[in-house]
């Protein structure tokens, strides 16, 4: 489990997001599952003649080489390639890179959702990104896509993460663009000008999709955990000297560890912790998602959240690290986040 540190002064308007006390923006994002073949393609694919822009938001779970988007291998195919290996892009028309050259590296970050520019003007070709060196390249003739996320021949060329939010210029010819949200929450197919993009292979049971509210300027998933406000004493399993009533759990121990926990559908990506405690007398408590250490000692009264990474099984899991330990808990929650660049 690896527990990261807060990037925002967030605090109180987070554990406002965390339990939904705010009215926010919201926005479908659809984390793709590569060994699942997860992406995108058009039915028709898109021919760029003169000038043109693409932009589309990325965010990677982890460090794998993908196609952001792709024409294939015959003339005048057009794909984005970013080489995991060192982090950096580069540009392949008719299958081979034109320029040889490749992008500064680290472009992109591990939840981070990014958005990626290029633009061509004239014969000059322009990836750019917020507070990254530009990569610009020299690229002539007609260029053309019809593959995002993925170019699907190649068993190692899906992306592991997210794309949304995709926009084609034709600066040349304005009247033919296109935009595609891939904000779907059920459907398989969204239309523009004409042209059908279909979700390939992003099933429920492979690819995660979810509605994010955007909070500071970053995404919070719909809540994972059931009864977190103890409404009920229900749908956690109680170890000794937990009991639920009157809206919160309470511990009540003497000498031994004891744990409260629930199973949340988590999938190894990063999540939000947060959970306050109240009624402190003595002890501690520590929240962790899944089964690997370190976690988090708080020993007073007030609000807390810490941004986790999940390893081994999925339970949210409320314990004591002093055997004698007593204190209440309440608005226990647990949401997938993405930070924004």
């Amino acid at each position: 489990m690896i527990v990261r540190p807060l990037f925002r002064s967030l605090s109180r308007p987070l554990f406002r997001a965390l339990s939904g006390a705010v009215s926010v923006i919201t926005k479908v994002l659809i984390d793709l599952s590569p060994t699942a073949d997860a992406h995108y393609s058009l039915s028709s694919p898109i021919l760029f003649t003169g000038d043109f822009e693409i932009e589309i938001d990325v965010l990677i779970n982890s460090f794998t080489r993908f196609m952001v988007f792709s024409g294939g291998t015959s003339a005048n195919d057009f794909e984005l390639f970013y080489d995991a290996t060192d982090g950096k892009f580069s540009y392949r028309v008719s299958g081979v890179n034109p320029s040889g050259t490749t992008s500064a590296n680290n472009y992109l970050t591990i939840n981070e959702l990014r958005t990626l520019k290029v633009k061509r003007v004239g014969t000059t070709v322009t990836l750019s990104s917020p507070n990254r060196t530009d990569y610009v390249v020299t690229i002539s003739g007609s260029l053309r896509i019809n593959n995002f996320a993925a170019r699907p021949s190649v068993i190692d060329l899906f992306l592991d993460g997210i794309e949304s939010n995709i926009k084609l210029t034709d600066i040349t010819t304005p009247a033919n663009s296109f935009v595609f949200p891939l904000a779907n929450l059920t459907g398989n197919t969204e239309t523009s000008n004409g042209v059908t993009l279909t979700y390939q292979n992003i099933g429920t049971g492979n690819s995660v999709r979810d509605t994010y509210t955007l909070i500071n300027d970053d995404y919070f998933g719909s809540e994972l955990v059931v009864n977190g406000d103890f409404a009920t004493d229900s749908n956690w399993n109680k170890g000794t000297g937990w009991t639920i009533s009157g809206g919160l759990a309470n511990l009540d121990i003497t000498s031994s560890f004891s744990t409260l926990d629930q199973t949340v559908a988590v999938v190894g990506l990063s999540y939000i912790v947060g959970y306050r405690v109240s009624n402190y007398v003595s002890g501690d408590v520590s929240a962790k998602l899944g089964n690997t250490d370190p976690a988090t000692i708080r020993s007073a009264d007030g609000v807390y959240s810490e941004f986790i990474i999940p390893a081994s099984d999925s339970l949210i899991k409320i314990f004591n690290n002093t055997a004698v330990s007593e204190y209440s808990i309440d608005n226990v929650s647990v949401k997938r986040y993405i930070e924004v660049a």
